[in-house]
């Protein structure tokens, strides 16, 4: 009986240990702040996170963006406008996490003000 409960637990180790991983998107949203903010991770299978990107757009696609490197798990909304925010994650070794979820902020000059003060 011992012999068939070790087994069964070799086994269920061998299955959940070899369970492919897969990378992640990140989780974004727009706060109170003024910012859009990363509040989940991107994960990666093989590496770890580096750095984020992010792409502010007019558009509500993420195919024509022009990446910008986020110093922070955070960015700014600084301008007028209706705009389209978009993350990835980029691992150590350059890897590309999905296009996060898309965040539409639509922001006034008296928004902008409020914010910034």
């Amino acid at each position: 009986m011992r012999k068939i409960a070790l087994i069964l637990i070799a086994i269920i180790v061998l299955i959940t240990g070899c369970a492919k991983k897969e990378n992640t998107a990140p989780v974004i949203e727009y706060q109170s702040d003024g910012r859009v903010h990363i509040i989940k991770d991107a994960t990666f299978e093989k590496d770890k996170l580096d750095h984020y990107l992010f792409c502010p757009t007019e558009e509500d696609t993420s195919d024509n963006c022009k990446w910008k490197i986020a110093l922070s798990d955070s960015v700014d909304v600084a301008r007028v406008g209706k705009w389209y925010f978009y993350f990835k994650g980029i691992s150590k070794n350059g890897e590309e996490s999905p296009i996060s979820n898309v965040v539409y902020v639509e922001r006034t000059e008296e928004e902008l003000k409020r914010v910034m003060e």
